[in-house]
């Protein structure tokens, strides 16, 4: 799916200035996803070495921009005034096999001042995304953006362009239609964006360099819509307040995604760093199937998403601060909600091919999790179960191979996975709830061709025979079960204290497994 940038090409690209996604199902296009983030990116750090920029020489540069990103650009006119440059009616056009998407600007004023130049543009400009026109009912989705006051200033040289920009307002509306002008697509959406600061520098040469920084105060969502099929409906309403984002990139000068792959753009050098935070969101979702009202809150506090991918790796970390949800509905015998403090993901990982074992991690925190107690009382009501904050922590790394380059043509059509593991080390599993807690640690090796692991586990359990009462007296579990449990655990486990135990579980070459020198298999 292409996406439009109406400032620059390079960072719509990239970072999603008014970014469609539609999707074809059976019958129609859907809009899987909106997502209106800033119109460009900032950068932040050691200034440029000033030199003379001209609006032609701006022009031209975007220009070029454009086409090396796979857009087919036309121009209405383009007028030579006495302080700079107009275009007018700018036309932007890129296509593949699932959509095509055009972009109008009515204007664009390039206005050369002290060396620098502005770049003003209309208060309004268009867009529209149409999926397959061979399709029995082909649809669109239009879109229309608004802002009034936005300002860019581009200064430095023609081969290093830094771009200041500031947006006090933009608000994009969007609404499907098929291709007639009916109604068929039963979705209207409005995104708006309050005070958008940034700016951003591009330096040219055999890849593009791109470092960026950006502020917004707020983005706020609204939409409604319906299932066409069973003629449920739905609000959605959003907010995210002190949004920040960063990004360092270097680009091809040609990044056509029509004609190469990730894998490709990668092995040329192409590289991405990109930070996002925001200070808090929030998020209402209302549906009616007829039966009654359906609702979805959400509140989420300190939101941060760290990514970079270069050739050979790709790492995601990210984390949010305290979160509130809540829901209710017909299908409920009563409102329902949950906190938790922090909850936390880190992705590091090898992509590139390679015939030796590559380092990976994955981790995962919950922290504070704590149910309403509505939902408590559906199950322990006579409050058995101690309510204290329940806490999952997962850390896990080792050594893969890859067969492919992940993001390759070849890995996306390979009939077997292009990871096999070839090390695993659990350096964390803890997991405590209702009063009981494990926790584990591992090394576990995997050999060529061979299913099972060769390694051990040690596993700590405390807790588990009150536990076990407790879902006695509460009926949730029957007397003969629990000591079947108990008995179980004294043959596999020992006793390190009261209710406390450990096992060591292991994995033998000969495909054995056995706990505390008992076989199992």
């Amino acid at each position: 799916m292409q996406r439009a940038h109406l400032l620059d090409p390079a960072g719509g690209k990239r970072d999603g200035a008014a970014k469609v996604f539609i999707q074809r199902g059976p019958d129609m296009v859907r809009l899987t996803s909106v997502s209106v983030a800033a119109l460009s990116v900032t950068w932040l750090g050691a200034g440029v070495a000033m030199a003379d920029v001209t609006a032609q020489q701006v022009w031209d540069a975007w220009r070029t921009q454009y086409v090396d990103f796979g857009y087919q650009v036309s121009v209405g006119a383009e007028e030579a005034v006495d302080d700079g440059l107009v275009i007018r009616d700018l036309k932007l056009l890129t296509t593949d096999a699932d959509s095509t998407l055009e972009m109008t600007v009515p204007e664009l004023s390039f206005t050369n001042e002290d060396g620098a130049v502005n770049v003003t543009m209309s208060p309004e400009m268009h867009g529209q995304v149409k999926g397959p026109a061979d399709h029995t009912d082909p649809m669109a989705l239009d879109m229309v953006m608004r802002q009034s006051d936005g300002t860019v200033r581009v200064s430095g040289t023609p081969d290093a362009m830094q771009h200041d920009f500031s947006f006090p307002q933009v608000v994009v509306d969007l609404h499907g239609t098929e291709d007639n002008g009916a109604t068929s697509v039963p979705l209207k959406a409005t995104v708006q964006m309050q005070q958008i600061d940034g700016s951003y520098l591009m330096s040219e040469g055999t890849l593009r360099h791109v470092v960026s920084n950006m502020r917004a105060d707020t983005f706020t969502v609204v939409s409604t819509g319906a299932d066409p099929e069973t003629g449920e409906v739905f609000n959605l309403s959003g907010e995210i307040h002190g949004v920040v984002a960063s990004s360092d990139a270097m680009i091809p000068s040609q990044l056509d995604p029509a004609t190469r792959d990730l894998s490709q753009v990668l092995n040329e050098g192409a590289n991405m760093q990109m930070k996002l935070g925001y200070d808090r969101a929030a998020l209402r979702i209302e549906g009616n199937s007829g039966d009654g009202d359906a609702v979805l809150e959400t509140d989420v506090t300190d939101g941060a998403l760290d990514f970079n991918m270069m050739r050979e790796r790709m790492t995601y970390q990210g984390s949010v601060g305290q979160t509130n949800v809540a829901v209710s509905g017909p299908e409920l015998p009563m409102p329902l909600s949950l906190t938790f403090d922090t909850l936390s993901g880190l992705m590091d990982m090898p992509i590139a091919k390679s015939d030796d074992g590559q380092a990976f991690a994955v981790k995962l925190g919950l922290q504070g999790l704590e149910i309403s107690e509505q939902i408590w009382a559906m199950f322990d009501p006579a409050e058995n179960l101690p309510r204290d904050p329940a806490t999952l922590v997962l850390d896990l790394s080792g050594k893969v191979k890859t067969a492919y380059d992940l993001f390759s043509t070849e890995s996306l059509n390979a009939a077997l996975p292009p990871i096999t593991p070839e090390q695993l080390t659990i350096n964390d599993l803890t997991v405590q709830a209702a009063g009981a807690s494990l926790h584990g640690t591992g090394d576990l090796g995997f050999a060529s061709g061979v299913q099972m692991p060769v390694g051990t586990i040690e596993l700590e359990l405390t807790g588990a025979n009150a536990l076990a009462d407790n879902l006695v007296a509460m009926g949730l579990l029957p007397q003969d079960q629990a000591m079947f449990g108990r008995m179980m655990l004294g043959l596999y486990a020992k006793q390190t204290g009261d209710d406390a135990l450990e096992t060591e579980i292991e994995f033998g070459e000969d495909g054995s497994i056995s706990a505390n020198g008992q076989r199992i298999q």
